[in-house]
């Protein structure tokens, strides 16, 4: 009776012992999993803001202006993107209302932009007929600190808003004086990503293939005036898809009509030639 008791007494303990162990190899790579998946996130975390640190290179100049490489702020910079075109009899009264209900969503103290063309290569009425820039320090501090950014259909699914935190990282001013009544426009430039952070190799050579260097050129040999040329980098969202992260600016002075012709058949020849990125016009909407 006793060898029996024993018996059924072991095989009951290894029995128990071998459920126990194997929950709890389970259970151990269960959480082994989880611990890599946070360490991996924190890294990825950890590399994107190291990356995003040095972002400002040393950038040569040459450019028959001052080259800077000094940060210069950060700025919240909203598109609004149609799904589709409008009436070419109508363009200019949908860019008012569209204009009238983006003003409704965007933040307060900023400056909003424009198309000046009538259809942009993509659609009658501009394919990002807006733009909003904001240098407000409430606001900039509110993104930094919450990273709640407008969402993408606040207008709708027909004008989808496309917002990120942006800083300057490099600029070209060029030696030319201007009035200051002078009328300008904003020549943009615009490059998506599909990297998850700024490539530094990217924003070192960013004269060359985003077309700045070659867009100075041109605009002194067309008899333009540029007072000035930004580069800017995004530096939030990056966690979504989609999105510009590249960002040329280039401000032309327009003393006659005509040269605003003349910057729009200069913008086309360049889309043309490279079919990389977004480019259009803007000026100030009045």
């Amino acid at each position: 009776m006793v060898t029996v008791v024993v018996i059924v007494v072991i095989l009951m303990i290894g029995l128990n012992a071998d459920h126990w162990t194997s929950y709890d190899f389970a259970k151990e790579e269960e959480d082994r999993k989880k611990q890599r998946d946070e360490l991996g996130r924190r890294n990825r975390h950890e590399e994107k803001n190291r990356k995003t640190k040095k972002i400002v290179q040393t950038l040569g100049g040459g450019e028959g202006g001052v080259m800077e490489n000094v940060k210069r702020g950060r700025v919240v910079m909203t598109w609004v993107r149609r799904s589709g075109g409008v009436s070419s009899k109508h363009v200019k009264k949908a860019l008012r209302d569209l204009a009238r209900e983006t003003t409704k969503v965007v933040p307060q103290g900023g400056t909003l932009f424009s198309i000046c063309e009538s259809y942009d290569t993509y659609q009658t009425g501009g394919l990002y007929p807006l733009m909003h820039l904001s240098q407000d320090a409430t606001v900039l501090s509110k993104v930094a600190t919450t990273k709640a950014f407008l969402d993408p259909m606040v207008l709708g699914p027909e004008n989808v808003i496309d917002q990120g935190l942006f800083e300057e990282v490099a600029s070209i001013r060029p030696s030319q004086q201007t009035s200051a009544s002078d009328s300008t426009v904003m020549v943009m430039s615009a490059f998506k990503s599909i990297e998850p952070a700024p490539n530094a190799t990217l924003v070192k050579e960013w004269k060359n293939w985003t077309g700045a260097r070659a867009y100075l050129q041109e605009m002194k040999l067309l008899g333009l005036h540029c007072i000035g040329i930004k580069f800017l980098v995004k530096l939030a969202p990056y966690e979504e898809a989609g999105g510009f992260c590249y960002v040329v600016l280039m401000k032309v002075v327009i003393k006659e009509p005509s040269q605003e012709g003349i910057v729009v058949d200069m913008l086309q020849r360049f889309r043309v030639e490279r079919w990389s990125g977004y480019s259009t016009i803007y000026r100030t909407f009045q």
